[in-house]
């Protein structure tokens, strides 16, 4: 009993009633928990901060050199010719405004030229714009309206923006215009370019708009027509506006590309001329549009009228060309019927022509305002007629003149029925060939006279390319239906016109693609010896030549010079060979020797002029010193001046493990001697062939074909054999030493090269175990011969053995060299194989010699393996002594048995390192991430021990004011007790017990009172 009261009077009344104190426990709870909020806020900071640091990323200033919208694009056939499309310049919505797809240039100051976008719809804003930088004058400010192609008042409210240029005359002589992106321009095609000009006190003779071939050019070359805008050519039509037009015929077989300038103000960099002008000027109502043949003929105007705003530009005219006699002049006849000849056909006149049908526009060249209409005429076919022209010769070589034969056809037939139009092929003994007489089936005039580009005409052409060696004639031939077996019916008719045979440049040829009005006829009999060089024939031309005037240039083909960047190591320009190349400069001058061609490459044909040739000392016998293939074309090096010049073929790739040989023939006239490399292309040669005088070598595979070789033409020989990886070489065929420096390595003179060939040998068998027989044959010595009459001399080349550079494979030839990559183009791995085998034969040698038995011969294959072990470690490891492969045959030389077993453990140990490594690729430390998580790591840890300790604190405050709090109240209790035994009687009173923490944070009190006893 007495414990349970003394338990009772130390037990606090809160405690033992279950209650709490609210306010105390309260503000602990709140403290905690602004505590946590706190450190999660600086968590999070943190943590976000990291982040940004580490995913940050530079921006780099870029050059902004327009604020021009890319979103927006135009779709007409002048970009933005409208204007739709603009941005402020500098200042927002500030006229005037740049237009996009617009080029300026100008030469003058900004303050002394203004030009750019206005729109005429928000004229008081552009007035209070262009009045705020004193732009315009007061007679300047009303609204020059926008062009209304009508002639009904005000303006288009589709179209309201114009081209403004203004400049001050006090800059008179200064230039500012405005070009348009490039303008595309079909083959074929007819286009009319439009444009509207209104003009405010203009001076000088600079005001125009002109068609360019260039953005850019200043020169009077860049264009191809100007119109120049002056009062007596400014015929106002339209509210003080006057149009300018431009008719344009596309070029025939390619499209072709313009730009359209305006200007106010114009300076050529021709003799630096300067056309000048001031004043204001407007551009707009800028159109282009595709019309018909007949429309541009009608308008075609080169020079200026005055009474018309219209000039034309072809880009094709058939006057450029040279007309073959007057073959298209003749009569269309039939020798076969004469006396129906005037049943076949029929000739009517322009004139009769327009009045049957009722065209206004002829898609063909005449001027109806004369009697010249009366005077030409146009041929009718029909009742199942075939008419045929004369023939016409088309001589060769392929490089000479090609041909073109048109003609201009429109049809009246049912439409089962149609025009025939044959060219007809014939050899040079009269005889028909079948492939190369191409037609066109079934022609019929379009429906859609009105819309059509040519009036319901069409053209058709025929070209023709030339053969190498041999004439041939052709036969225009017409009809209605197939001939010979026409259903047309009576009154069908076929019109015919414009039959022409025009001499073309070969690189025109080559511009055309066949197409259902175009077809192409090639006489060419093109042979390549090899695929692997290509060109290696020389009879094919570059197609982008524009004259045949001089030997003309090898397709496939770079013409290089001693001392060039790209052949030398160390270039200097001290040591550039001559290199002046042109046919138009004199072979000599004395006034002016530097102007002299130093020297001149190309194709040359046998059927060619004889003097075009014979001015390089070639002779026709040149063509047939050697079996040519059926193009007796040859490529040929003259040097006028003493030079070093080559011709570089393009890359040969010769696979892996394989044999080939590579040949050319070549001769040199007089004193040349033709110089033969393979090289790499750039500075390395790999070998050279020069001067094949004595002991030459006739491949088996040559000798049917070179038994009558003669007149100085000699075969060169290269054989390769590659290694267990490709290689690549280029052929090189040169006039002069590649490596020239001086006057004693250059050359002058003609070389002539023909049949660069690389072929593959693939003539290998079981017993030639894999290797080329043609390839084995060159080191073989026949019986009864001498080694010097062998075709490789000696050689210490050992496939069984490693070598750190090239074997050089000489030969005892003059004209035969062989390359053998086999000796040194293998891995390290394959190099080690080599020499664990050669080390199995001196093993296999030592068990089957005996103790009493003569071991030189184990002496001498233990030296060569030493040496092989030698060569392997300079080899691959030059500057190492160790490595997966490498030998120590220092340590492991004593006794072959231990060098196998230290070989094979290298073996293993390499293969199973292959086995067991896998490459993998290390991605580059990012730095600022890496610190990024250090510093959030070291947030977070310092966080949490700032937690644990704020808490831990806490915690321990709280358990020693329990145990202070309970060390006091027995305290009070036994003083109470002693209190009591020395007092014999005592009034009931409170005792109070109370406990403040250090920073009087907490107080706690108890209020109880003692029993008696």
């Amino acid at each position: 009993m007495k414990k349970q009261q003394k338990e009772n009077r130390y037990t606090p009344v809160y405690y033992k009633k279950g209650q709490t104190s609210n306010v105390s426990d309260s503000r602990m709870a709140s403290k905690k928990l602004w505590t946590i909020v706190v450190l999660c806020l600086a968590l999070i900071s943190a943590i976000v901060a990291s982040l940004c640091v580490a995913l940050y990323e530079e921006v780099i200033p870029q050059n902004i050199t327009s604020t021009a919208p890319t979103s927006d694009s135009s779709s007409l056939k002048i970009s933005n010719a409208d204007f739709k499309y603009t941005y402020a310049n500098g200042e927002n919505l500030k006229y005037p405004l740049v237009a996009t797809d617009w080029t300026v240039k100008s030469t003058s100051s900004p303050n002394s030229v203004s030009m750019g976008v206005v729109d005429t719809s928000d004229w008081n804003k552009v007035v209070a714009d262009l009045s705020a930088n004193n732009i315009l004058a007061e007679n300047e400010k009303s609204n020059p309206e926008y062009p209304n192609y009508d002639n009904a008042t005000g303006f288009d409210s589709q179209n309201s923006r114009i081209y403004m240029i203004k400049k001050e005359s006090l800059v008179e002589n200064e230039a500012a215009t405005l070009i348009s992106k490039s303008i595309s321009v079909n083959s074929g095609d007819y286009m009319k370019i439009s444009v509207w000009v209104k003009t405010y006190n203009v001076k000088g003779n600079g005001a125009f708009i002109a068609l360019k071939n260039s953005s850019s050019g200043t020169a009077s070359s860049n264009y191809y027509i100007i119109y120049h805008i002056t009062e007596s050519t400014a015929t106002v039509t339209n509210n003080g506006w006057a149009r300018y037009d431009f008719y344009v015929e596309g070029n025939k077989t390619s499209s072709k590309t313009l730009y359209l300038e305006l200007g106010l103000g114009r300076k050529l960099s021709t003799n630096n001329v300067t056309e000048s002008a001031s004043g204001l000027i407007y551009f707009g109502g800028i159109e282009a549009e595709s019309i018909s043949r007949g429309a541009y003929n009608a308008h075609e105007q080169k020079t200026l009228d005055v009474s018309k705003n219209y000039l034309s530009y072809s880009f094709y005219s058939d006057e450029l060309n040279v007309t073959l006699a007057d073959w298209s002049k003749k009569d269309i006849s039939n020798k076969e019927n004469k006396e129906i000849d005037s049943v076949i056909y029929e000739k009517i006149s322009y004139r009769q022509y327009e009045d049957l049908v009722g065209e206004s526009n002829m898609p063909f060249n005449y001027d109806a305002t004369t009697s010249e209409g009366d005077n030409l005429f146009i041929y009718t076919v029909n009742n199942n007629s075939t008419v045929k022209f004369e023939k016409f010769a088309v001589n060769p070589p392929a490089i000479d003149k090609c041909y073109r034969l048109s003609m201009w056809i429109r049809t009246d037939v049912v439409p089962t029925n149609g025009a025939y139009v044959y060219l007809n092929a014939y050899d040079k003994d009269g005889n028909f060939v079948k492939d190369y007489t191409n037609h066109f089936a079934k022609i019929q005039t379009s429906t859609d006279i009105e819309n059509d580009t040519y009036n319901g005409w069409a053209e058709y052409q025929f070209y023709i390319q030339p053969n190498e060696t041999d004439i041939y004639y052709f036969e225009l031939e017409v009809s209605l239906g197939v001939r010979g077996n026409s259903t047309s019916n009576a009154n069908d008719i076929i019109y015919l016109t414009e039959i022409s045979l025009y001499e073309l440049e070969q690189h025109e040829y080559y511009s055309v693609s066949s197409s259902d009005n175009v077809s192409t006829v090639s006489l060419k009999s093109t042979i390549t010896p090899s695929d692997t060089i290509a060109n290696g024939s020389f009879n094919t031309t570059n197609t982008s030549a524009e004259t045949t005037s001089y030997p003309v240039a090898p397709s496939d083909w770079q013409m290089i010079f001693a001392g060039s960047k790209n052949i030398v190591e160390e270039y200097s320009e001290r040591n550039l060979a001559p290199n002046r190349s042109s046919a138009f400069w004199p072979k000599t001058n004395t006034d002016n020797p530097e102007e002299v061609y130093s020297s001149i490459g190309g194709i040359i044909y046998q059927a060619q002029d004889t003097t075009i040739y014979n001015t390089y000392g070639i002779l026709s016998t040149d063509f047939t010193g050697y079996a040519d293939d059926d193009a007796h074309s040859l490529l040929m090096i003259y040097n006028n001046q003493y030079t070093a010049c080559g011709y570089k073929s393009t890359a040969m790739t010769l696979t892996a493990n394989s044999y080939y040989r590579i040949s050319v023939v070549a001769k040199g006239i007089e004193n040349a001697i033709p110089y033969v490399y393979l090289t790499n292309g750039a500075t390395k040669v790999i070998c050279a062939s020069n001067d094949s005088t004595t002991n030459e070598f006739k491949s088996s595979t040559y000798a049917e074909i070179d038994k009558n070789i003669a007149n100085g033409w000699v075969r060169y020989y290269f054989y390769v054999a590659t290694g267990d990886s490709d290689q690549t070489f280029y052929l090189e065929l040169w006039n002069g030493k590649r490596d020239a420096t001086s006057s004693a390595g250059y050359a002058q003179g003609t070389v002539l090269f023909d049949q660069a060939e690389c072929v593959l040998l693939d003539d290998t068998t079981e017993n030639s175990d894999g290797v080329s027989e043609e390839y084995s044959n060159l080191f073989v010595v026949e019986e009864g011969a001498s080694q010097a009459y062998a075709y490789m001399q000696n050689t210490n080349a050992d496939i069984e053995k490693i070598y750190n550079e090239q074997q050089k494979v000489f030969s005892n030839a003059n004209n035969l060299y062989v390359v053998d990559y086999r000796y040194n183009d293998v891995t390290v791995e394959n190099d080690f194989n080599r020499i664990y085998e050669y080390s199995t034969k001196v093993r296999n040698l030592e068990k089957e010699l005996s103790a009493s038995d003569d071991k030189s011969e184990l002496n001498a294959m233990m030296t060569t393996l030493e040496t092989m072990v030698s060569d392997f470690n300079s080899k691959h490891y030059s500057e190492a002594t160790e490595g997966a492969y490498y030998i120590d045959w220092e340590s492991n030389k004593e006794t072959i048995s231990g060098f196998r077993t230290y070989l094979n453990s290298i073996k293993n140990s390499s293969t199973e390192e292959e086995d067991t490594e896998e490459e993998s690729t290390t991605e580059p430390v990012d730095w600022i991430v890496v610190s990024s998580l250090i510093v959030t790591v070291a947030m977070l840890v310092a966080l949490v021990a700032i937690i644990i300790r704020k808490f831990a604190s806490n915690h321990k405050k709280r358990v020693e004011f329990e145990n202070n709090y309970q060390q006091t109240a027995n305290d009070y209790y036994n003083a109470y007790i002693r209190m009591t035994s020395t007092l014999k009687s005592i009034n009931k009173k409170q005792l109070v017990l109370q406990y403040i923490d250090e920073d009087g944070k907490y107080t706690l009190k108890e209020y109880w009172t003692p029993q008696k006893g």
